[in-house]
């Protein structure tokens, strides 16, 4: 290593070890939980509605109490009392009145809030309003669903728009068919799987990572790594969907960021490494298992989840095409100032998710 390239090298050092002052004081994690789901149904003949609403645990416990994000800090009058002012449900334009039933840990990383709504009369029209989620990001976003019936209505909710409504339907009246339900369900799962990607910055990072290796930068040597990451993750993402094997995430996501460093010190110490479709595809596994957490916070229920998993997937390539192009662009322009250029951000990169792995499976 040459003088400048040790400079260099030394000085992007100290700029991962500042990356990781930051990640510590802030509590960065690679998969910010920033989706979350509710379901609302109103029992037929009767003035009950059930409700169950699912957060990442982080986020539920930190919703209900200021004590700190580990699971059962916050009692049950906390969450009660979350729920009284966070929730609210009418019938008919009357209010019911909330009963926290159970607030309990659910299947992966998911805390979920169960409780019954008494109303004064059997609602034909039903409104939910979640206002907790003004305690979101503005990115945050909630897939909510209310039902009448046998009629339904979904809808993604967020800080900005957080009420949905559904009225029960005259006697006789056609339902939705299930190519609709079914073509609805694909489109939000695409939107969502879209988002998955261009908020994942770990996921952005790896694909940074691989072209910064690639030279030169043919559209083979593109081509053949990426088609093989997308055909791992696809795989795994099914494998997850379907609950063949789910692997928690707080083991996927330093993983995820270990295969980040893996990559971009490749770049460093094996330059033009010709197995590179296989290192990917073996790290597109873990990547699919990292998708799965985005799909979960849909709900897989078993009679819509093809189209769920199918408009996800589609969203997750659709925002992969999206990022790629900025960042051959900029592996090119690195190359094109320097021939060094890309060898340093590989340093720089390599570093910065090792620190960012030691945090994430610091702070678990």
């Amino acid at each position: 290593m040459d003088a400048s390239l040790a400079r260099s090298a030394r000085a992007l050092v100290a700029l991962a070890l500042a990356a990781l002052a930051l990640l510590l004081a802030g509590g960065a994690s690679a998969h910010t939980p920033d989706l979350s789901q509710s379901e609302f149904s109103a029992e037929p003949g009767a003035r009950i509605v059930n409700g169950v609403l699912v957060f990442h645990w982080q986020d539920a416990v930190r919703l209900a109490s200021d004590e700190g994000p580990s699971r059962g800090d916050a009692g049950s009058d906390a969450f009660a009392r979350l729920l009284k002012e966070g929730v609210r449900v009418t019938a008919d334009g009357a209010a019911c009145i909330p009963s926290l039933e159970s607030a309990r840990p659910v299947e992966g990383d998911g805390f979920a809030f169960v409780a019954t709504f008494s109303c004064p009369r059997e609602p034909e029209t039903l409104s939910v309003a979640l206002p907790l989620l003004g305690r979101f990001p503005a990115t945050h976003r909630h897939l909510a669903r209310v039902s009448v019936g046998a009629f339904g209505v979904e809808k993604t909710l967020s800080a900005a728009a957080f009420e949905l409504s559904a009225a029960r339907a005259p006697t006789g009246a056609p339902g939705a068919s299930l190519a609709e339900s079914a073509l609805g369900r694909a489109s939000r799962a695409l939107g969502v799987g879209v988002l998955h990607i261009l908020s994942g910055w770990d996921h952005v990072l790896f694909l940074l990572a691989l072209v910064l290796g690639i030279a030169p930068m043919t559209a083979r040597a593109l081509v053949l790594p990426v088609t093989a990451f997308t055909v791992a993750h696809s795989l795994t993402l099914a494998l997850a969907a379907f609950s063949v094997f789910s692997p928690s995430s707080r083991w996927v996501e330093p993983a995820i960021l270990l295969s980040v460093a893996a990559v971009a010190l490749e770049n460093v110490y094996r330059p033009g490494a010709s197995h590179r479709e296989r290192l990917t595809f073996a790290f597109g596994t873990i990547h699919g298992f990292g998708f799965a957490e985005g799909l979960r916070e849909l709900g897989l229920e078993r009679s819509r989840l093809l189209p769920t998993l199918l408009g996800f997937n589609a969203g997750v390539e659709l925002g992969q095409l999206l990022v790629l192009p900025p960042l051959v662009l900029l592996a090119h322009a690195l190359r094109k100032r320097s021939p060094a250029g890309p060898r340093r951000a590989s340093i720089a990169l390599g570093l910065f998710a090792l620190a960012a792995a030691a945090v994430r499976m610091a702070t678990q």
